[in-house]
């Protein structure tokens, strides 16, 4: 409880510094902060406006992905100055009067944005669904030639599949019984034959041969902000990473499509599609991947639910665990019923 209150309330003098160091006047929390896997985002009231303050978590500051979370701070602050500098709706990070994107006060390191009004892309807009296509294109323009340096350190994306693959076997083999009495029985079956197929499916995709950049690594539906239907801003790029760009493309899908019939996933999917590329065409190689990948992430999801499963012992949270394992093997099964379709996805996208 200490630990979670220490993030929930900045003290005085660490505002007082603040406002001081990013030349802010002055600064007071608003409300309760939003906590992250890796950072802390704050939102501040100052008399030049409210902006997101951003800070590390401290258990996590020096372990993230073989990289400092500081160094990734870093590194997400000169993606956002790049797309500034192109037009591109990113909040750049405010400088401090030393002229750095970051504040270090009392050992531990902030860095301020611009406050975005805006509200989560909502999935089933179609107009949002292809403003967000057309934004990503405009992402993958520029940083086509962006030459920032990449900290960050991953496997590409279908080693990492396989890691996971591996440790989902390791968990399911530890519940010993369990998924009869959870009723996840026939959901684990069915999640076990799919793995097989989009294993075999991602083993045969050249994957190391599609076009590759600096993606924005997160591009789903909480860091698309809207006003009405204008897109406000995309944030958050600390998941940022060179790896193929047609993994974006299936972060995003895999965030919209399980929740909608299959109907209108099929008219979302063309007009995401449809917008990207008008501004980045795919070649075909990576319109015969964006299926494959898209299932992958649905069924990535599911594999952390086993694990949370499997590490508790509590049998009410258990039980609530596994109502959701049930619920992400019901969206894999979801996208891969329209897995005939997305070839005349393609044909569609391409002909508008």
């Amino acid at each position: 409880m200490a630990v979670r209150e220490y993030m929930e309330h900045l003290r005085p003098d660490t505002l007082e510094a603040l406002a001081s160091s990013f030349r802010l006047g002055s600064a007071i929390q608003a409300g309760k902060p939003a906590l992250g896997a890796h950072y802390v985002v704050y939102q501040l009231h100052t008399p030049l406006g409210d902006f997101a303050l951003l800070k590390p978590r401290p258990f996590a500051i020096n372990a993230s992905y073989g990289t400092s979370l500081l160094a990734e701070l870093h590194r997400a602050n000169r993606i956002f100055h790049h797309l500034a500098r192109h037009g591109f709706p990113a909040p750049a990070p405010i400088l401090t009067m030393a002229g750095s994107t970051t504040a270090t006060i009392n050992g531990e390191h902030y860095a301020i944005y611009p406050f975005v009004h805006g509200r989560a892309m909502l999935r089933g807009n179609i107009r949002q669904v292809a403003e967000a296509g057309a934004a990503l294109g405009s992402y993958h323009r520029i940083m086509g030639d962006y030459r920032g340096r990449t900290s960050r350190s991953e496997e590409p994306f279908p080693s990492r599949f396989q890691d996971r693959l591996d440790l989902f076997t390791e968990n399911v083999d530890s519940l010993d019984g369990q998924p009869a009495a959870l009723g996840i029985e026939a959901s684990l079956n069915y999640f076990k034959d799919s793995l097989l197929d989009i294993e075999l499916s991602l083993l045969r995709l050249p994957y190391e041969n599609l076009p590759k950049l600096t993606i924005h690594g997160d591009y789903r539906r909480q860091n698309i902000l809207f006003k009405g239907d204008r897109l406000a801003a995309v944030i958050d790029f600390h998941r940022s990473r060179l790896e193929a760009r047609s993994l974006d493309l299936a972060i995003a899908l895999a965030d919209i499509l399980p929740r909608i019939s299959n109907g209108h996933a099929l008219s979302l999917a063309r007009s995401f599609i449809s917008s990207y590329e008008r501004i980045q065409p795919l070649s075909a190689d990576e319109q015969a991947a964006l299926p494959v990948l898209v299932e992958a992430r649905v069924a990535w999801r599911a594999f952390r639910r086993i694990r949370r499963i499997v590490t508790t012992t509590d049998k009410k949270k258990m039980v609530r665990r596994a109502r959701k394992f049930q619920l992400y093997v019901s969206h894999l099964r979801r996208v891969r019923e329209i897995r005939s379709s997305w070839k005349h996805i393609f044909a569609e996208a391409n002909s508008q």
